[in-house]
């Protein structure tokens, strides 16, 4: 916006040069939700542009529409106009924020044609924000997607930590950081060493698939960092295989509600690092044994933890 502003000025002419208020005549439309007709009469004002209905030196037209289907992302169109033989100027601004947007759309306006006029004045109109950067940087706004791979680390699998990978995606809704609650889908799979007896050995991988809800942000919500506590259920299959004169491998359900704290911190605006601490409870909870003779593989625990890496991207 601060270069379309600086090339606006040099188009525009000298209609503010010396400082004077400028009147201008307004058309307003905007979606619901966004700042009213009077709050962005009152912004023009505070910068030099007086709005009046007739008699006007320029005319000012500020649309801003809905980009996407949720209502999620506006896009907005300034249009100055001034005396027959003047070219008109236009300028689109977009972003989550329709407020930031009609904002600064005016602080274009008010720096092209009053520019020596303090396009940040230090007592705004209440119920007013000064916007001046572009919308899409306002913060505290969040991506509406997240989806990525991590690393797996878990107990409770065997008599060693198990290990495995991740696949995930993460939908959020809501306007803000602090303001968000997400959905987080996840399918792993992952296996301990190999469990070794005197009767034989055996081997245990675990396919798992995780539903969560998360506050998102409710813990921690920094501009780069967010950290989300979640509650959820994790379901699917434990498999078992023994190594012995005549294996047989064995399949049962595995059922486990799910606590958990997720991070992600900014590395650039699209790729993000995801770290997850988990702790959950099996429900159900077999035993895996060799039958001859008769010695125990494997028993779920009664309570077991986790720790996910990755990277995901985001997608605005």
């Amino acid at each position: 916006i601060g270069v379309t502003a600086l090339v606006t000025v040099r188009s525009a002419g000298a209609a503010g040069a010396s400082g004077r208020e400028v009147d201008v005549s307004l058309t307003y439309q905007a979606p619901e939700g966004c700042p009213s007709r009077d709050l962005v009469v009152e912004q023009l004002g505070s910068r030099g542009l007086r709005v009046k209905d007739a008699g006007a030196e320029r005319r000012l037209s500020i649309d801003v529409a809905p980009r996407s289907a949720d209502g999620h992302r506006f896009k907005g169109t300034l249009t100055i106009e001034g005396s027959t033989g003047r070219p008109a100027l236009s300028q689109s601004v977009s972003g989550q924020d329709c407020r930031a947007v009609t904002q600064s759309l005016a602080l274009v306006a008010a720096l092209a044609l009053n520019p020596n006029v303090d396009a940040a004045p230090e007592n705004p109109p209440a119920g007013t924000v000064a916007a001046g950067r572009p919308a899409d940087d306002v913060p505290g706004l969040r991506p509406p997607w997240f989806v990525g791979a991590s690393g797996r680390g878990m107990s409770a699998l065997g008599s060693g930590p198990a290990v495995g990978l991740s696949v995930f995606g993460e939908r959020v809704w809501g306007p803000k950081l602090h303001a968000a609650l997400s959905m987080v889908f996840s399918a792993t799979t992952a296996a301990p060493p190999t469990i070794n007896l005197m009767s034989g050995s055996a081997d245990l991988r675990a396919y798992l698939g995780r539903l969560e809800g998360c506050w998102f942000g409710g813990i921690l919500a920094a501009e780069p960092i967010v950290v989300s506590p979640c509650a959820g259920i994790e379901g699917g299959a434990l498999q078992g295989t023994g190594n012995i004169d005549r294996p047989r491998t064995a399949t049962r359900p595995w059922v486990a509600p799910v606590l958990s704290a997720r991070a992600l911190a900014a590395v650039t605006r699209a790729v993000w690092v995801s770290l997850e601490l988990t702790a959950f409870s099996p429900i159900v909870r077999d035993t895996f044994v060799f039958t001859a003779p008769r010695s125990t593989i494997y028993r779920s625990p009664v309570l077991g933890g986790g720790l996910e890496l990755g990277l995901a991207g985001a997608f605005w």
